[in-house]
C-alpha cells in the first residue's frame, strides 16, 4: 500500500508551473474597467502637445514590444511543459506496458503451480509432505498474482490521470494560443498604426 502512494506522488499528478493557466493572459490578467483613469487620461491628452503625445506613443510601442516578447516567451515555456507531461505519460505507459506482462507472468506460474497442487492433493494420502510444500506454492503464488495486479491496476490509474491532466494541459493551450494570438496581434496593430499616423 505504501509503494502505491509514493509511486503516485513521484509521478506528481495535477501540478506544475501551467497547471492553473498562464501568467501573462486570459481574464485574471485584465483589469477591471477604471472610469476615472479615462477621465484622467482624456483630460491630459488634450493638453498635450505634438511633441509631448509622439514621445508618449514611442514609449508605450516600446513597452508593447517588450511585453509581446515576454508573452512569446511564456508560450514556449508553456510548449515545454505540455511536452514533459508527454513524455511523463510516455515513461508510464512503458511502465503499464511491464506491469502487463509480469501480470501474465505471474498467471502462467499461478496456473501451473495450481496444476502442481491438484496433482499433489491426489496423492496427498501416499505424499503429505510434498502436498504441504505444494500448498505453500501455491499461496505463494497467489500473493504475487495478487500483488502484481494490484500494480497493474494502480499503474493503469496513474496513466488514466495523467492522460487526463494532458488534455486539460492541450485545451488550455489550445485556448492560450488563441488568447495570445490576439494580444500580439493587437499589440502589433497599435505598433502599426502608430508609425502610419507618424
Amino acid at each position: 500500500m505504501r509503494a502505491k502512494s509514493s509511486l503516485k506522488k513521484r509521478a506528481s499528478i495535477k501540478s506544475g508551473v501551467f497547471s492553473t493557466g498562464p501568467g501573462t493572459i486570459g481574464p485574471a490578467i485584465s483589469p477591471e474597467p477604471d472610469l476615472r483613469m479615462s477621465l484622467r487620461e482624456r483630460t491630459a491628452e488634450s493638453v498635450l502637445t505634438p511633441r509631448q503625445k509622439s514621445k508618449i506613443t514611442k514609449e508605450e510601442l516600446k513597452e508593447g514590444k517588450r511585453l509581446s516578447k515576454i508573452i512569446q516567451t511564456e508560450q514556449k515555456a508553456e510548449r515545454q511543459a505540455l511536452e514533459l507531461t508527454m513524455k511523463e505519460l510516455a515513461e508510464l505507459t512503458k511502465l503499464q506496458k511491464q506491469a502487463m506482462k509480469d501480470e501474465s507472468r505471474a498467471h502462467t506460474a499461478h496456473a501451473t503451480t495450481l496444476k502442481g497442487f491438484h496433482k499433489t492433493e491426489l496423492a496427498y494420502l501416499a505424499a503429505r509432505a510434498k502436498y504441504e510444500s505444494a500448498l505453500t506454492d501455491l499461496k505463494n503464488a497467489e500473493e504475487g498474482l495478487e500483488q502484481t495486479r494490484r500494480h497493474a491496476e494502480m499503474v493503469t490509474d496513474m496513466v488514466r490521470e495523467k492522460m487526463r491532466e494532458v488534455e486539460e494541459l492541450r485545451g488550455m493551450k489550445r485556448v492560450d494560443d488563441r488568447e495570445r494570438a490576439v494580444k500580439v496581434t493587437e499589440l502589433r496593430g497599435k505598433m502599426t498604426g502608430t508609425a502610419t499616423n507618424q
